[in-house]
Formats: structure tokens, C-alpha cells, sequence
């Protein structure tokens, strides 16, 4: 292949979003004063986490959008030394959708290149051939949606895609859905040039995603880990799954999966604090406190911002 037919089919250049403009409001008491990009996952931070995975899948710049408690998160980056990432303070909450308008207008200064959004609460893990193809083919769509196969306890809206995996409709979730079926991870790829512009807050599906209009497709990879925090039951359900599978994965290296082997790699766990009287999750020389009355404990340690959580005892 000649160097000028191989430049063509390389994809435009990639940038992040990072969805962190969350109220808080499902993430109980302690969510109205923690940013929820802020919240731990052991020796890290959620936000730390997500820019990793969007620097791992070759984002040169990466935006964060934030609007309830900015002035921590803010403060929060000042002390960091991130090169390529730049907050978007919305003083106006702008949607699902205005989030995207707003790093094209603003902050990129044109409709151009690629988009990854990703929510500021999950991590999608998936086979990389997959992402790549779908960068080469987003040329001939206006987005593509990375699918997830959900069950109909979930509470996921359910997409509703064509054979030829187009996205036709969106059945908002209700108790009569199928036992399996797709809903939208919160992962996608965006082409910016395919998009007209909008000032102000917006919806995804209208102002972005246009299904009704334009041709967004849908990728749903068979083999996946996705992991969810974004509310204060699946967050510590999804912490106390982690340190589950750690401890497994010490006994039995070959079953770790590819969340905890991203967390091994980017020091997400002191290895001192996995097991004794000063572990994770050991309440020994720490103040317990219940939240809103859930069944779910959760640790202060070192302030407010560590979080951490401990099954009851039996």
C-alpha cells in the first residue's frame, strides 16, 4: 500500500468527553457534598480512572464537563499535573447533548474529528479490535453507539436496532421488556463534522444522535465487563464485586478479567490493605456511618472524600 493511500485511511484525530455534570442526587447524603467524579475506587479516583481509559484508547485531548460542586473539582485538578485534559464548566446544566456542542464550539473551536463520550460513572471494557473498526467506519454514520446486552432487571432503556444494526427507536425500560436485550452503555463515538450546531442544553438522541434523521449505528461486542457506579447501591455493590474479584485473582491469577487487570496496572489497590486488621473494608480503627438509611455502610477514612464500603456482618 503506497504512504498517501495508507495516510487516507487513517481515521481524524480523537478527543474525550467525560460526562461529570451529574447532581449527585443518586449517590445519597455524601453525594451532595463529593463530586461523584470524586469518589474512590480504593487509591484513586473515578476521574483518574476514566482518563486513563480514555487516554488507553488514544484520546489527544480530553474533556471533562462539570457543573454541581465545580469548585472541588476544580480544586481537585489544580493539584494534579494532567497535560491533555480540560474541564467545561457548564453554569447552565446543558443536557446529555449540549455537553458535545459545547467542546465544538468552545473549547475545539470547530465541528471536526472524532468524539469518545463516555459517562463519568461507568467503564466499558471490550475487545480494542472492536473500537478501531468502529473509528475506521464512523465516516458513514453520524455516531456509533457501543451496545451492552442488559437484562429486564436492570432498569436500562431497551435500543431498538434493525438487522443491518441501525438504531431505529428507544423503548423507555418498563416492566414488560424481554429478559435480554440491548441498551446503550453510555460509550459512543461521535463525528463531529456530521453534526449541526446547537447552543444551549440538548438531548443526545436529538441534537447528537439522531436516529430519526441521520444513521446511527449500533456495536454490541459479545464478550465485555461493564461496570457501573454511578448510584450509591451499584457503586458499592461494583466496589465490593472488585475486592471480591482481587482476592480471588490472588488465589487464581487466570481469572482476574480485564477491569481488574486496568486497575492492577494503574494502582487502583494497596496490596498491604487487602487482607488484616487495617484492610479494606475493616472497620477497626475507622467511623462507621449508615447513609439514608440503605442497606449499605459505608467508611470514612481521611476525611469526607474516602469512601469505602463494608458488607454488614452476619
Amino acid at each position: 500500500m503506497s504512504t498517501n493511500s495508507s495516510l487516507s485511511s487513517r481515521p481524524p484525530p480523537l478527543y474525550g468527553l467525560i460526562l461529570g455534570a451529574g447532581l449527585g442526587t443518586r449517590m445519597g447524603s455524601i453525594g451532595k457534598i463529593v463530586p461523584k467524579i470524586l469518589w474512590p475506587i480504593f487509591e484513586r479516583k473515578i476521574i483518574e480512572l476514566e482518563i486513563e481509559y480514555a487516554n488507553s484508547l488514544g484520546c489527544q485531548k480530553i474533556f471533562i464537563n462539570t457543573h454541581f460542586l465545580h469548585k472541588e473539582v476544580e480544586l481537585w485538578f489544580a493539584g494534579q499535573k494532567y497535560t491533555n485534559v480540560q474541564l467545561t464548566y457548564e453554569p447552565e446544566l446543558l443536557l446529555s447533548g449540549g455537553p458535545i456542542h459545547n467542546v465544538a464550539q468552545n473549547y475545539l473551536g470547530k465541528y471536526d474529528g472524532h468524539l469518545l463520550v463516555i459517562s463519568g460513572d461507568q467503564f466499558y471494557f471490550f475487545d480494542n479490535k472492536i473500537f478501531q473498526k468502529a473509528r475506521l467506519e464512523l465516516s458513514a454514520f453520524r455516531a456509533i453507539l457501543f451496545g451492552l446486552k442488559a437484562a429486564s432487571v436492570s432498569g436500562y432503556n431497551r435500543l431498538i436496532i434493525s438487522e443491518q444494526k441501525k438504531l431505529t427507536n428507544i423503548e423507555q425500560y418498563h416492566s414488560g421488556l424481554p429478559s435480554q436485550y440491548i441498551t446503550y452503555s453510555g460509550t459512543s463515538l461521535i463525528n463531529l463534522k456530521t453534526l449541526s450546531p446547537v447552543n444551549g442544553p440538548s438531548s443526545f438522541f436529538q441534537s447528537v444522535a439522531d436516529y430519526k434523521n441521520s444513521l446511527v449505528q449500533v456495536e454490541t461486542p459479545d464478550n465485555s465487563e461493564y461496570w457501573d457506579f454511578g448510584t450509591l447501591n451499584r457503586y458499592k455493590d461494583s466496589m465490593a464485586a472488585l475486592l471480591s474479584a482481587l482476592v480471588n485473582y490472588q488465589h487464581s491469577p487466570s481469572n482476574g478479567g480485564d477491569f481488574l487487570a486496568f486497575c492492577i496496572k494503574h494502582h487502583v489497590f494497596d496490596f498491604k490493605k487487602v487482607i488484616g486488621e487495617h484492610a479494606y473494608f475493616c472497620p477497626s480503627d475507622k467511623q462507621q456511618i449508615v447513609i439514608d438509611n440503605t442497606t449499605a455502610d459505608f467508611i470514612i477514612e481521611k476525611g469526607i472524600s474516602e469512601i469505602f464500603y463494608r458488607t454488614r456482618p452476619t
